[in-house]
């Protein structure tokens, strides 16, 4: 039987057509791109253009050839036209045969459009929850994010090296202008993803690659690169353009290649290529004062790029990536590849089950609970009591903490003088010092009280020696140390400057008193440690940066057993982390001892500097300005003004309350700046406990209180009870019997109800419990910003005079006040 007929459908609905090119998702502003998502999911009469090549590969034959322009008509019911045009390819056709294909063609995409919908919706849901618990390079962060940046900017330089936490310093620099063809160029590689056909009279864009793009590169392209090989592969490799083994295949080592999730493996090559041009032009001179876990951050970089109004380029010291600030679009599966379509079910292997009592966090996804997450606290050299707290917590970590021995100094308070907060003045003058016993060829110079003088010898251990008269602190470095020459030379630095300022040939640490030799020890220790863990030699260990000093300092103090920590509970426990500790320390690529006083490391020059007077005349001062190095430097002036003043005639009071000059009676009334500011004490923040079995309980209390019980155990119990209708039996048994089935579905669907929420729950405990650890910090850390405030706008409402105080004054003190 020939097509020749009038198809008429018996239901008919009237859309709202979309106009053309209304699939798209750029369409201005991110609300949009939300709303045109929404409209593109819920339209079934126009599919998408994936959907558009995939449903004819899978479901055309000989008998029914199908076009793409097929699928569309076939959801907006029009089988006559669909099988007119089969009709006039293969002749005659069945009406119904040919009605019945239309439908499985028209049900297949519809049915691929609901998985798709369904992942944009998944994607959205992530979306919103995550931006509020993380962020990352140009995101806009919440305060948790932005805290440690605030500390940075508060932070010192002698802070940051005593600080026995391991931080990473982040410094802002400007792109160069020689990276703009570069962006220009990925602005056009990415607008080049976008796939643009028209099939019938609708225009369809499919920004599915350019999404994948988005999602590839969003952690960084070297990231990228370094799939497959080990990190010693790269080793060195970040700081060196020319040395960094760049190579790129677009379907190299892709794992999922030849499956529907082949985007998330794949490569584009073009896109690394110029990244990587852009990574080559960082201004590297820069990053000199940056430690190796240091990096340094630039503006980011908004990019034209079609469908994603709030796309960017962001670069770091070791990185250049690109990504998505509300990632709206999934990276959905790939339907079809060169002609061909990309059947899905090809999943990995389920993840092991944990071995009997191995725990739940050897399981790959519990590792990344809460429960299983590395904690950041510290380990006491000594144990502590057993906790004694509530039942139903979980501890996480309870220690006896460690009390840090006090240094007291002769001549009170030493402001930011352990430790380096200067930055080189003259690097020349700085490595003059030889590998080699140099003696009198060094000098303190008229901006300092002492000079050091590094060399090698072959002893146990380094050695600061006594200050010389003309102001020399010879310190031995040695090759045979539990610590590599790096950090021995930063630990005998601090000594050095303990000695600085005293008189010459005052003894460093005298082993006659164990309170006096853990005071001296401790600290330099500390540092020492803090630089080891910079570097990540302590990664490997649990040992924090205060056990390490403290057990070094120990090891130091040897004429007196565990001097600055006290007998431990367990002596083998302690030996054992002792050689743990010793383990770690060890580096295979140390440098000698001539190498380290040769090139000396960053921390150690800022050490040296910042053994220079801070205020004498014609000596200059150099540092980083942040608000902690400012104090250092304000602290430092007038310390050494009072240390360091002489007597001049006229210019000192001899009488409490007396006038110094003349004219003293003529300035205006002390203004009292922040008389009654109050400085928060610093206190440490405390990690919140975690009441697992209490939250279960109530959950089970939840759902028996839905079913009108009390709690039961277990609450299976609260899930059906027929006696509530028993005891009240309807007029017929067929009615009591029907009331029970629906009591029974009515609870069982409350239940359900309840499971689906138990995520829910869950999110925002777990957010309760982030905010409850950050309520105390933060209390305090505003609280500390409100006393900056009011100090500092105090100061800009003193009134100071204009016109300078004269030698000799005879006239009256109207001239001070105008």
């Amino acid at each position: 039987m020939t097509m020749r007929f009038t198809f008429m459908s018996i239901g008919c609905v009237s859309l709202l057509l979309l106009p053309a090119g209304a699939y798209a998702l750029g369409m201005g502003t991110l609300y949009d791109e939300m709303r045109m998502m929404t409209e593109y999911d819920q339209q079934d009469f126009v599919s998408e253009l994936p959907i558009q090549k995939f449903a004819p590969l899978v479901l055309g034959d000989e008998k029914f050839p199908v076009e793409e322009k097929h699928v569309d008509l076939s959801l907006q019911k029009k089988y006559a036209t669909v099988c007119e045009d089969i009709a006039q390819t293969v002749g005659d056709v069945w009406i119904s045969e040919c009605q019945g294909f239309a439908e499985q063609l028209s049900e297949l995409a519809r049915k691929e459009a609901w998985i798709r919908a369904l992942g944009r919706e998944l994607q959205l849901i992530a979306s919103s929850y995550e931006p509020e618990m993380d962020g990352h390079t140009g995101r806009e962060n919440a305060i948790a994010t932005k805290l440690p940046k605030a500390t940075l900017l508060w932070q010192s330089g002698t802070d940051r090296m005593t600080n026995p936490v391991d931080q990473v310093r982040m410094k802002q620099l400007e792109l160069p202008d020689t990276i703009k063809p570069h962006v220009q160029s990925i602005e056009r590689i990415l607008g080049g993803m976008v796939m643009i056909e028209n099939a019938g009279e609708t225009q369809k864009e499919d920004y599915g690659e350019l999404v994948a793009a988005f999602f590839r590169y969003r952690n960084g392209y070297q990231e990228v690169q370094m799939e497959g090989k080990s990190a010693a592969q790269l080793a060195g490799e970040e700081d060196d353009p020319e040395s960094f083994a760049y190579s790129c295949s677009n379907n190299a080592a892709n794992p999922y290649a030849g499956t529907d999730l082949q985007m998330l493996g794949k490569r584009w090559c073009d896109l690394e290529r110029e990244m990587h041009n852009i990574w080559q032009k960082l201004p590297r001179e820069d990053f000199v004062d940056l430690g190796p876990k240091d990096t340094a951050v630039f503006p980011v970089k908004g990019l034209g790029v079609p469908g994603m109004s709030d796309a960017v380029l962001w670069v770091k010291r070791d990185d250049v990536g690109i990504l998505w600030r509300m990632p709206l679009e999934p990276v959905l599966p790939m339907l079809h590849a060169e002609g061909t379509p990309v059947l899905s079910g090809i999943y990995p292997e389920p993840p092991a089950i944990p071995a009997p009592k191995h725990g739940i966090c050897s399981h790959p996804f519990a590792q990344r609970g809460y429960l299983c997450r590395k904690q950041f606290v510290e380990h006491c050299p000594i144990q502590g009591e057993e906790f004694d707290g509530d039942e139903n917590a979980i501890t996480l970590a309870a220690c006896k903490p460690y009390a840090s021995p006090i240094l007291e100094t002769a001549s009170g308070p030493d402001i930011c003088q352990r430790g380096g907060w200067r930055t080189p003045v003259d690097l020349e003058e700085l490595r003059k010092d030889t590998p080699a016993e140099d003696g009198n060829a060094l000098s303190p110079g008229p901006c300092a009280n002492c000079v050091v003088d590094l060399f090698c010898r072959d002893i146990s251990g380094g050695a600061t020696y006594k200050k010389t008269v003309d102001g020399i602190i010879p310190i031995a470095i040695t090759q045979h140390s539990i610590m590599d020459p790096r950090y021995i030379i930063i630990h005998e630095l601090i000594h050095a400057q303990q000695l600085c300022n005293l008189p010459p040939e005052t003894e460093i640490n005298p082993q006659t008193n164990r309170e006096t030799c853990c005071e001296k020890e401790y600290l330099p220790y500390l540092i020492a440690c803090k630089a080891t863990a910079e570097d990540g030699l302590l990664d490997t260990t649990n040992i924090s940066i205060e056990e390490c000093a403290a057990m070094l300092a120990n090891d130091s103090c040897s004429n007196w057993e565990y001097a600055c920590t006290g007998p431990p509970a367990d002596e083998a426990a302690y030996q054992k982390r002792m050689e743990e500790l010793a383990e770690a320390l060890k580096d295979e690529n140390a440098p000698s001892c001539q190498d380290a006083i040769t090139n000396l490391d960053g921390r150690a020059l800022s050490i040296k500097e910042s053994l220079r007077a801070s205020c004498r005349p014609g000596c200059e001062a150099q540092y980083e300005n942040t608000i902690g190095n400012n104090l250092c430097y304000i602290g430092q002036c007038i310390e050494e003004s009072l240390e360091e003043h002489r007597l001049i005639p006229g210019r000192v009071p001899y009488v409490t309350q007396d006038e110094a000059f003349p004219w003293d009676s003529c300035m205006n009334e002390d203004p009292q700046l922040a008389t009654f500011v109050t400085v928060p004490p610093l206190t440490r923040t405390f990690l919140p406990p975690y009441r697992g079995q209490e939250l279960l309980q109530q959950l089970d209390t939840l759902l028996c209180q839905m079913n009108g019980l009390p709690r039961l155990s277990p609450p299976i119990l609260c899930a059906f009870s027929p006696g509530k209708r028993l005891s009240l039996p309807l007029q017929t048994y067929f009615s009591t019997a029907l009331s029970l089935v629906e009591q029974d579905k009515g609870q069982i669907d409350d239940t359900a109800n309840l499971q689906e929420s138990v995520g829910n729950i869950a999110t925002r405990i777990g957010s309760t419990l982030y905010g409850e650890y950050l309520e105390k910090a933060l209390k305090e850390f505003s609280e500390l910003l409100r006393a900056a405030g009011t100090f500092g706008r105090q100061m800009g409402e003193t009134a100071f005079p204009t016109v300078a105080c004269p030698r000799n004054s005879t006239g009256d003190c109207e001239i001070f006040r105008e």
